[in-house]
């Protein structure tokens, strides 16, 4: 949706404060996301290139934990706990991006009379 309001707002100096807040959201938001997943990974191949970030390391805990006929080990217990504080810092930081940044552009966009942007309705996810 920020992208689409750029694209619409144009190089008008009128809108180009909001132009801006638009950028310095997109990339906040941006640095955020890329600590939960690497945007650059398109293939099977790029984890070689970029490094894994928290979602794909729990994936791969997950992979090790389902892998054996037991119960997890105690250092799985230990992986997990500091995956899921450091997913958990993230989604706050995403979180607060959307209460404060995000406010704040929807108020500038709403006092030029632009429609503001909606965030994406939250996935409610309960760690299994």
């Amino acid at each position: 949706q920020t992208e689409a309001l750029k694209k619409r707002l144009g190089t008008d100096e009128k809108t180009k404060p909001i132009v801006e807040a638009a950028d310095a959201l997109l990339k906040k938001m941006g640095a955020i996301e890329g600590k939960i997943v690497e945007p650059r990974s398109k293939s099977n191949e790029d984890p070689l290139n970029y490094p894994i970030q928290t979602a794909d390391q729990l994936v791969a805990l997950q992979e090790t934990v389902e892998s054996a006929d037991t119960a997890p080990t105690k250092q799985s217990g230990v992986v997990y706990g500091e995956l899921l504080s450091r997913l958990n810092v993230q989604l706050s930081a995403w979180r607060e991006a959307q209460s404060k940044d995000l406010a704040a552009l929807n108020e500038m966009i709403q006092k030029s009379g632009i429609p503001p942007i909606a965030p994406a309705a939250e996935q409610k996810h309960v760690p299994g």
